[in-house]
C-alpha cells in the first residue's frame, strides 16, 4: 500500500506554483516568470515527494533514478526556452535530446554488456524514440485544441503507472509517477472547471510538459530496466495519451478517448502484477 502523504504534500506545492504561473502569465502566457513556475512545478513536486518519503538524491548521481531526477531538474530551464517559442524553443528541444541521450546511454552502462548483449543502439533508440513521441503528443495538444484533454490523459496514464511500478518492485518510482500525474492532472482539472483560463495557457503547458515527460519516461524506464515492469507495459503507459489527439469533436468523443486511455493503461498496470520480488524500493 502506497502512503499518499508524500504525493498529497507535493500536490499542494503544485497548486501553489500553478496559481503563481497563472497570476504572472500575462495576456499571451509567455512571461518568463510564469513559464519558470510552470516548468518548476513537476520537478519541485518530485523532489518534495522524495524528501517526505525519505529517499535522498545523490549528486553526482549514483544510480539511474538519481539521473532521472537530475534530468528533470535540467529540463526546467529548457522548458522555459520551449515556452518562449521561436529559435529559443529549438534550443530547448536540442537540449532535451541531449538529456535523453545522457540518461538512456550514459546512465545505463551497467546493462550494456551483461543484458543488452551489444544491442545498445537499438535499446537506446527505443527509449529516446518513445520519449520523443510522448513529448510530441504533449506539445501538439494546444495545436489541436486538446490542452485540457491531453493533460488529463497524461495524468491518467501516470496515475495508473503508479500501481504498475509498485507491483513490479519499485515503490519510489510509483510515488514519482503519482506526483507526475498530479502535476498534469491538477492543471487539467482546473482548466476543465474554468475553461476561460485556457486562453494563453499553451506556453505554460509546453514548458511544464518537458520536465513532466522526462520524469515520467525516466521512472517507467527505471521500472522496466531495473525492476520487473514489463517493457511493453511501460511503453503503453508512456504512449497511451496519444489517443487524445485522434479526431472527433465534442465532449462525447473526448470522454471516449479518455476512456480508451484509461482502459489501455489500466490493462497495462494490471498485467504488470507478478510474484513478490526481492527488490523492495
Amino acid at each position: 500500500m502506497i502512503d499518499p502523504k508524500p504525493v498529497l504534500i507535493a500536490s499542494a506545492l503544485i497548486i501553489a506554483l500553478l496559481v503563481a504561473a497563472l497570476a504572472t502569465r500575462g495576456s499571451h502566457g509567455r512571461g518568463a516568470l510564469a513559464l519558470s513556475f510552470a516548468a518548476l512545478a513537476p520537478v519541485a513536486a518530485a523532489l518534495t515527494t522524495l524528501a517526505v518519503f525519505g529517499r535522498a538524491i545523490s549528486f553526482p548521481p549514483k544510480d539511474f533514478l538519481d539521473g532521472v531526477v537530475l534530468v528533470g531538474v535540467a529540463g526546467v530551464p529548457l522548458g522555459v526556452l520551449i515556452g518562449l517559442g521561436g529559435a529559443r524553443a529549438m534550443l530547448g528541444v536540442v537540449g532535451a535530446g541531449g538529456l535523453s541521450v545522457w540518461l538512456f546511454l550514459g546512465r545505463t552502462s551497467s546493462l550494456h554488456e551483461r543484458y543488452w548483449d551489444g544491442a545498445v543502439t537499438q535499446h537506446v533508440a527505443v527509449l529516446i524514440g518513445a520519449t520523443a513521441l510522448a513529448l510530441a503528443v504533449r506539445w501538439a495538444a494546444p495545436l489541436r485544441a486538446r490542452t485540457t484533454e491531453c493533460g488529463l490523459g497524461f495524468a491518467l496514464a501516470a496515475v495508473l503507472a503508479a500501481p504498475a511500478l509498485g507491483w513490479s518492485g519499485t515503490l519510489v518510482s510509483a510515488l514519482l509517477a503519482a506526483t507526475v500525474s498530479a502535476s498534469s492532472g491538477l492543471p487539467g482539472l482546473l482548466l476543465l472547471l474554468r475553461p476561460g483560463l485556457e486562453a494563453g495557457y499553451a506556453p505554460l503547458h509546453r514548458s511544464a510538459a518537458l520536465p513532466q515527460v522526462l520524469l515520467f519516461a525516466g521512472v517507467l524506464a527505471n521500472g522496466a530496466l531495473y525492476a520487473e515492469t514489463p517493457a511493453w507495459s511501460a511503453l503503453t503507459l508512456l504512449l497511451a495519451p496519444a489517443v487524445c489527439l485522434l479526431p472527433g469533436p465534442g465532449l462525447g468523443f473526448a470522454a471516449l478517448r479518455l476512456m480508451v486511455v484509461t482502459g489501455a493503461c489500466g490493462t497495462a498496470a494490471w498485467l504488470s502484477r507478478g510474484e513478490p520480488n526481492p527488490y523492495g524500493y
